[in-house]
């Protein structure tokens, strides 16, 4: 048997039939025939490399929109394919601004801005990235500004609704904030006795002394309700006699003077001849409040000085400074005993002179004291 085979062997070499080199087909060799007793070995498959690992991907760039790097494919197959490289980086942050400048410190979305929120405002609100005076009329605190624009900017008042936020000016009077009017004191309250406040008509605000009908005739007001009923409060002016030069009338001050058509008793009843000495006729006077009327005036003094007639001491004829006000010659001192000298007024006739009083013929002329 053994004798076959070689010459087997022998013919299959002469015909030029070798067996194949397993290293240069590696597993792709076919096995060699085998004779009848069986098939003969089989060539073995070649050992392919291992695939080495892909390298690592490098991370994306950071930009607008940056997205990672694609990871390393595997090595090549082998007995065993390597690893595959390690998943690439996270792309950048797309929102980063880099250095924003000192005026747009805050960085939003990829842009520089000068807030990001109302914190970042050192007075108003941030508003898309901008800081603004206000949102809306709770943020605008200023009476002469609580009306917040479409603009983002407070502006004046037009209607009370923009004042309501604001806790003592709820009323708007042209363009602003105010506390009350001659017409509304609703927020004044009263006194401990009662008494209504009246509204300060000038300053627009609730007087905390002046209460309703407390003033008397040419006593200083701020309202027509602070004076009696009959009296409104009227702007008094003195034209100081001999200033060089002529300066005119000036203005002395707010006081209550009886209307010429009023009937309450002592009134004047239609005729300031009746009240000396508020003899003078002031024709078409305007009130602290508003009301157009005649009223009845002193005609050569003025009320400080009335009030002070026979009332305020004085240290002697050279301290007429001391009477009336003392911006004007408006009340002289004068003897009133031996050793007692009191404020008196200038006369130019009776008429000038409290009830009971004469107009002296001195020069000057002044209500005596007795």
């Amino acid at each position: 048997m053994h004798g076959l085979v070689w010459l087997l062997i022998v013919l299959l070499t002469a015909c030029g039939i070798t067996e194949p080199n397993v290293e240069d087909c590696g597993d792709n060799c076919p096995g060699v025939q085998g004779g009848q007793a069986g098939g003969g070995t089989g060539g073995s498959g070649g050992d392919a490399p291992d695939g080495s690992a892909g390298d690592d991907a490098q991370a994306g760039s950071g930009g607008d929109s940056g997205t990672g790097g694609v990871g390393g494919s595997g090595g090549s197959s082998g007995d065993a394919g390597g690893e595959g490289g390690t998943p690439g980086g996270q792309g950048g942050d797309g929102g980063a601004c880099g250095a924003c400048p000192s005026e747009s410190p805050h960085c939003a979305q990829g842009s520089c801005v000068e807030c990001v929120g109302d914190e970042h405002c050192d007075d108003g609100v941030c508003i898309d990235g901008s800081c603004e005076a206000c949102r809306s009329d709770l943020d605008c605190k200023e009476p002469a500004a609580s009306r917040c624009t479409s603009a983002h900017a407070c502006a004046p008042c037009t209607q009370h609704a923009q004042c309501e936020h604001l806790e003592d000016t709820q009323l708007c009077v042209e363009g602003s904030c105010v506390q009350c009017t001659s017409e509304d004191r609703t927020a004044c309250g009263t006194s401990a006795g009662g008494t209504s406040y009246v509204c300060d008509v000038q300053a627009r605000s609730c007087s905390t002394t002046a209460t309703r009908r407390s003033a008397g005739l040419c006593e200083a007001c701020v309202s027509d309700e602070q004076c009696g009923t009959g009296q409104l409060c009227v702007l008094q002016r003195f034209d100081e006699a001999g200033d060089t030069p002529d300066d005119g009338e000036q203005d002395v001050g707010w006081f209550c003077l009886y209307r010429e058509d009023s009937t309450e008793p002592n009134a004047p009843a239609g005729d300031c001849a009746n009240l000396a000495p508020y003899v003078d006729t002031l024709s078409a006077s305007v009130s602290i409040s508003g009301t157009e009327a005649t009223v009845c005036a002193l005609r050569v003094t003025t009320c400080p000085a009335y009030r002070h007639f026979s009332a305020q001491t004085c240290a002697g004829v050279e301290d007429d400074a001391s009477c009336g006000d003392a911006r004007f010659s408006d009340g002289l001192c004068e003897m009133l005993s031996a050793s007692t000298f009191r404020c008196t007024t200038p006369c130019g006739s009776n008429d000038d002179c409290k009830s009971g009083f004469e107009c002296t013929s001195t020069e000057p002329s002044y209500c005596s004291l007795q």
